[in-house]
């Protein structure tokens, strides 16, 4: 009996169509009526029955930045942006120590030194937005791994400019800091594009442990300028400094693959000047000038 009503009930009812199935993907459950019409039920039976589907567990279990969870290629990328960014900015304070006395005695004014290592922050400034903007149209890959490039020659031929002095020495302090500025920009600003490429899900959090990288690079920096100072005298800091990021280019170029804003389709650019108008980015703009200067108006004058 039972067998001759479920035979009758699967005679009567309709086909699914294609847009039945789309949402049967949509909302996992798409019930057919005996009189046509298609009526949207919550899946019951599965959460009746303790069986719960495997995709909502696996993306359950994907919540969560975890190196354990994390593909080799996405960990070798978080550790190489990391680095990239240990290395850039101990070199932007690996200079703290000993450039102020060594500036002084080849004729620089105090206010000079000052402006000499605040053009660093200037160029930063005002060269972020811009990559920022057209990095869909560079690429990120190929636009870190010039930065990084750049920025280890303008660091290793800053240690020649010991035999210089007077207003040579200043003229090319200025262009030589303004160039590895504009590189250690484009190589931060695309950095943090592809770590977000490969962490789409994880962006607060891989973002926040990446600043202890950039923290560690600020502490060990004046240390460590120090320490190969008094070994090599003036030019050892720059040129060890260098050459490592030069081999970071090198790594970046063999470990990280083309990212997805090299496609013809993505190169897309949005307006600047909109985002600049939002409130809530010129107050943060603000707050971090304001912790910047905290942190760098001793720079010039701590030696």
């Amino acid at each position: 009996m039972m067998e001759e009503q479920e035979e009758a009930n699967g005679a009567e009812s309709p086909l699914l169509t294609k847009k039945d199935f789309s949402l049967n993907a949509q909302y996992d459950s798409v019930a057919v009526i005996n009189n046509g019409t298609n009526s949207l039920l919550e899946p019951v039976t599965d959460q009746i029955n303790g069986n719960i589907p495997e995709e909502e567990e696996s993306s359950s279990d994907s919540e969560g930045f975890s190196c354990a969870r994390a593909s080799r290629v996405q960990i070798l990328t978080y550790i190489c942006i990391g680095l990239v960014n240990f290395t850039s900015f101990c070199g932007y304070s690996i200079i703290t120590p000993f450039f102020p006395g060594e500036a002084l005695k080849r004729g620089a004014s105090q206010t000079t030194v000052g402006l000499i290592i605040g053009i660093y922050a200037i160029i930063g400034m005002f060269s972020g937005p811009f990559f920022g903007k057209y990095i869909t149209s560079i690429g990120s890959r190929f636009m870190l791994i010039a930065g990084l490039m750049l920025s280890g020659g303008c660091t290793v031929l800053s240690g020649f400019l010991q035999y210089t002095t007077g207003t040579t020495f200043i003229v090319l302090c200025f262009a030589v800091r303004a160039v590895d500025a504009l590189a250690v920009s484009a190589s931060m600003t695309s950095g943090t594009t592809i770590l977000i490429h490969a962490f789409p899900n994880n962006v607060a959090t891989v973002m926040g442990t990446l600043e202890i990288f950039t923290g560690l690079g600020l502490m060990s920096g004046p240390p460590v300028g120090a320490f190969l100072y008094e070994l090599g005298g003036y030019r050892l800091p720059f040129w060890v400094i260098g050459g490592i990021l030069l081999l970071c280019g090198v790594s970046v170029l063999i470990i990280i693959p083309p990212q997805p804003d090299e496609e013809e389709d993505a190169k897309q650019t949005g307006s600047l000047s909109s985002l600049l108008k939002l409130p809530v980015i010129i107050f943060t703009c603000g707050l971090c000038v304001a912790i910047s200067l905290s942190i760098a108006f001793l720079e010039p004058i701590l030696q």
